[in-house]
């Protein structure tokens, strides 16, 4: 399910978390961090954690389960969070085969590298199980893959702790959603390149954070009663001390919203454009992926 809830920063939650997939993938440590900050704060850190995990066992998969162990026994602070993130993406850059979605496709496993070799097969019943039906049901699927590798004795590779310090966090604040980067996994990404979504940030800010508000803006909320004047203009001075979204300047409000992302020519997102350059320099063969529309939210929804 698309999810089009508002973060602190009012960018949609679905688009926040395919920018962080994106950025995961193209290694951009100042802005990965600065998403996983944005679905922090705002209470989204299920959907954070469905991106990582979806990221580590496409891209990375039993070659470190030590990266898995680590980050699902972490504390879930911000830090650790960062962390994982980071290590994270050390691992993927470390490996360049994707064996677990031709098998998913395919419906046989490939022969494996020979420290996955007993491993990787059954990581393919484990995803074909994985429940759907929350931003949290893949904790089932990670313990799997963890009580799975202890029983086959996959070995753990060293940790190696990540010094944040040295990352520039991109401030939350200046990061610009791109229609690129959000094809298929979101409704924008869904949508023509002529049709656009600022009316969401022109209207009534308070009515539709009400009706699509994040955990942080549920909080904020508490109280706040819309015929009180002054209750209104306490609310505006906090949140929006500057202005108000329907004030911004265009390009400030094109931060957060703007244009679909499909050609007027397109009659849906698909999933072979989406692999064609998300998976570009993996050894992912392209020409076996279908030619299908992206339904789903999350990678989960298209390979399993």
């Amino acid at each position: 399910m698309i999810d089009q809830r508002l973060t602190k920063n009012l960018y949609r939650v679905d688009e926040a978390c395919a920018s962080f997939r994106k950025a995961i993938r193209g290694a951009r440590y100042n802005d990965v961090l600065a998403w996983a900050e944005e679905l922090f704060v705002s209470g989204c850190l299920g959907e954070a954690n469905v991106v990582l995990f979806e990221m580590w066992i496409f891209l990375v998969g039993c070659e470190d389960i030590g990266w898995l162990k680590r980050w699902y026994s972490c504390d879930q602070s911000l830090v650790a969070i960062q962390k994982a993130t980071v290590s994270l993406i050390y691992s993927i850059n470390e490996r360049k085969h994707v064996d677990l979605i031709t098998s998913l496709i395919k419906g046989s496993t490939p022969i494996p590298e020979q420290t996955t070799k007993s491993v990787a097969p059954h990581f393919v019943k484990i995803l074909k199980n994985l429940e759907k039906s929350s931003s949290y049901s893949y904790k089932p699927a990670v313990q799997a893959c963890i009580n799975l590798a202890h029983s086959k004795g996959v070995k753990v590779r060293p940790y190696k702790d990540v010094d944040l310090g040295k990352f520039e966090v991109t401030p939350v604040e200046t990061l610009k959603v791109s229609h690129l980067n959000i094809y298929g996994f979101s409704e924008r990404g869904r949508m023509k390149i002529s049709e656009d979504t600022l009316w969401e940030v022109r209207g009534d800010i308070v009515d539709t954070l009400l009706q699509k508000g994040t955990p942080y803006w549920q909080e904020a909320l508490k109280g706040y009663d819309p015929e009180d004047p002054d209750c209104m203009e306490a609310f505006a001075v906090k949140h929006f001390p500057n202005d108000i979204p329907d004030e911004w300047s265009l390009a400030k409000q094109e931060r957060t919203h703007g244009k679909g992302s499909l050609f007027e020519s397109e009659d849906g997102a698909r999933l072979v454009k989406f692999c064609r350059g998300f998976f570009a320099g993996t050894e992912l063969d392209i020409n076996i992926i279908p030619h299908k529309k992206i339904t789903g939210s999350t990678l989960f929804d298209c390979f399993c």
